[in-house]
């Protein structure tokens, strides 16, 4: 089904509003009720807003985390997204001060990840030391675009999670979805370099990479001749831009046979021998 059909599909859909937060609640198939929601994302009018507000307070915590749901990406189709903006804000904002459900903490985390507003930021780093981890992941979603300090703080301190997927989610969005370089910042990222976690590591390497932090040039020679080929390393590597890099490029040159990987690999070659002309001796 292309796109625009996917679309049609949704936009048409024939049932009613509490029919499809009928089918959300009960239905089995995760695909089935995201496919209920997405729906409600194609009604961005004010009935619709004023219905999923009304389950944001309901007493059943489902019902509740299917509100925050539906208002996350409310009117996300549209030219002009995101209607009832500030209200959708103030509610989801809201509801983070006396939730107790972890799935509904979840929703809501999620739901202030499409709206990156300040406002979440408070409560939402006050969810950094929860219990459950899908929570905590929800906490860095939450803050994904956000530069205030308390922000980058609660970030800096999720990069040392004890559960993988909320380690590896603060040290990307740290790294490589925030422009922000400070030394706290760098040394957050460093401490990751050394993580059990492949995918940790690549990405605590290409947000110091994109910090033109040379300190991660033997690691990173490290990590390219383990993996052979990475595209997020080679990503690091070019934009390092290191004539120190040079070796290890051309091994992984000689050891890929695919014209796309090739591509990725002549581009951050490109860029450390240009870096190398830069800094050769003028002989004039």
């Amino acid at each position: 089904m292309s796109q625009h059909d996917w679309r049609e599909t949704l936009s048409n859909d024939p049932r009613t509003f509490d029919e499809l937060v009928q089918c959300a609640l009960t239905e089995s198939d995760e695909d089935r009720v995201w496919e209920a929601v997405l729906v409600c994302h194609f009604r961005p009018t004010r009935e619709v807003f004023d219905a999923a507000t009304g389950l944001c307070v309901s007493a059943n915590p489902k019902e509740r985390g299917l509100g925050a749901d539906i208002l996350g990406q409310f009117g996300c189709f549209e030219k002009q997204p995101y209607p009832f903006f500030d209200e959708t804000v103030e509610r989801l904002v809201a509801m983070l001060s006396g939730e107790q459900d972890p799935e509904a903490l979840n929703a809501i985390g999620f739901g202030l990840s499409h709206r990156q507003d300040a406002r979440g930021v408070e409560p939402l780093s006050k969810l950094k030391c929860h219990p459950h981890e899908d929570v905590r992941h929800a906490v860095v979603m939450g803050l994904d675009g956000q530069t205030e300090p308390l922000a980058i703080q609660t970030l800096i301190d999720l990069t040392r999670d004890e559960v993988t997927k909320v380690r590896d989610s603060a040290t990307f969005t740290l790294g490589q979805c925030c422009d922000i370089d400070t030394p706290a910042i760098r040394e957050a990222l460093w401490q990751r370099t050394d993580d059990p976690d492949d995918t940790t590591r690549s990405d605590a390497l290409l947000g110091l990479a994109q910090r033109h932090d040379e300190r991660i040039i033997p690691k990173l020679i490290a990590e390219l001749r383990r993996e052979a080929f990475c595209i997020f390393l080679i990503g690091a590597a070019g934009n390092l831009g290191s004539p120190l890099l040079l070796e290890v490029l051309y091994e992984l040159k000689g050891f890929t046979i695919d014209e796309p990987d090739h591509r990725y690999i002549d581009k951050a070659i490109a860029n450390c021998t240009r870096t190398a002309v830069d800094l050769a001796p003028s002989t004039i």
